[in-house]
């Protein structure tokens, strides 16, 4: 298995989540819309890549990024053009078929498209509500064989963004309403199911536009970290493509050490401790783990990390953006935070109304967790907690 760092693993190089993929499956098998519980960095592109590659069950899966998308017409037409560009749909003999069999009676309802050749193009037609146009779409058309499944990746970020362009909440919530809306139509949800997925949580976001019933029907599956057994499953895997051997013990050193067992994190010291190591070493040392512990938050490995305040940076400001701050620090400084010190903490913000929501962030998100009921946070990951405390903390 290669080391693939940063990019989500495909084919050979994608470590299997059967348990996960399992109730994916499952689940869109019984008719349920999906949002994944994922912290950052446990792989759950990776996940989205191994259904997309391998499609299973005769279902047609797409994926769509729509971080940078900031209003609901831009959304719907990214989800109209993507079906339309579909194998499922434009590269369909019977869709096709059914389409130009049709004739004007169904080209008159569906303005966004031309039939080019074989298949079909946007049109780009000015004006056009594209939320309309993609329910008469999927209304109209009659596909071989599965549904189509659309996996929208950072959802949440949409929604963030719609509200910073408005600079209001209003149409946000309609935004929802429409998404709503076409999940539950009882003409379009035969053929047509949705898989979210984002680094800030949905949950958090609607519950701050005070609009939890219009997420109510999309169920939760959580992506976890990978267990210890798994964690040296991916170790010795990728040790046999690198040709370099390690001890029992030290693959136990190693993982303990690492604590919160990402496929990210655990490629990610793999990929130091090779670069530490010499051309003709071979066995992996409890002293190349320890020294390549400090090597994984030098600035060349900025990339990695950045994104973890770069996202907090874009997606909260203000006094929420500097309790966040102000709490994560605290945690570097004292190794854990307790709840008295985190709402002393709002006081000082004037947030002791959005506080609780901020710290569910940063539960969902990956950077923190309580072992004791809410009483006390501290990081997940001990390699994180190196790097804000090198870039971030005061």
């Amino acid at each position: 298995m290669k080391n693939v760092i940063g990019t989500p693993a495909r084919g050979k190089d994608f470590f299997q989540r059967k348990i996960e993929i399992d109730k994916i499956v499952k689940a869109i098998d019984e008719g349920a819309n999906i949002q994944l519980a994922a912290p950052r960095r446990v792989g759950k592109t990776s996940i989205l890549m191994h259904l997309l590659d391998n499609q299973p069950n005769a279902n047609h899966y797409l994926y769509l990024d729509t971080e940078a998308i900031s209003n609901s017409n831009d959304f719907f037409k990214k989800i109209y053009s993507e079906v339309i560009k579909s194998n499922c749909v434009s590269g369909s003999v019977k869709v096709m078929q059914q389409i130009k069999g049709a004739g004007n009676s169904f080209l008159k309802k569906i303005k966004g498209i031309n039939v080019s050749g074989t298949g079909l193009e946007l049109s780009e037609t000015e004006d056009l509500d594209y939320y309309n146009e993609l329910i008469n779409l999927l209304k109209g058309i009659q596909l071989d064989k599965g549904k189509i499944i659309l996996m929208i990746d950072e959802f949440p970020y949409t929604i963030s963004n719609i509200i910073d362009k408005t600079n209001s909440n209003d149409e946000a919530i309609t935004f929802l309403q429409l998404n709503r809306s076409l999940r539950l139509d009882p003409n379009i949800n035969l053929k047509i199911q949705f898989i979210y997925t984002g680094s800030i949580g949905l949950n958090t976001t609607v519950e701050n536009l005070n609009a939890t019933a219009l997420i109510n029907d999309i169920m939760s599956i959580k992506v976890n970290p990978i267990k210890y057994k798994e964690g040296v499953e991916l170790l010795n895997a990728i040790l046999e493509y690198e040709k370099k051997t390690i001890t029992n013990d030290n693959i136990d050193f190693l993982l303990k050490r690492i604590e919160w067992l990402t496929p990210f994190y655990i490629k990610l010291m793999i990929k130091e401790i090779i670069d530490l190591m010499e051309e003709d070493d071979e066995e992996i040392t409890i002293e190349l783990i320890n020294d390549s512990f400090q090597e994984i938050i030098d600035y060349r490995n900025n990339n990695y990390f950045e994104h973890y305040y770069s996202r907090l940076r874009g997606f909260f400001n203000g006094n929420e953006f500097d309790f966040i701050i102000e709490t994560l620090s605290f945690i570097v400084n004292h190794n854990t935070i307790k709840k008295g010190d985190i709402y002393n903490i709002a006081v000082k913000y004037k947030i002791e109304k959005e506080y609780r929501s901020l710290i569910h962030t940063l539960i969902y998100d990956g950077y923190i967790h309580s072992e004791d009921s809410g009483e006390t946070y501290r990081f997940n990951s001990p390699i994180l907690k190196l790097w804000w405390k090198k870039y971030v903390a005061n």
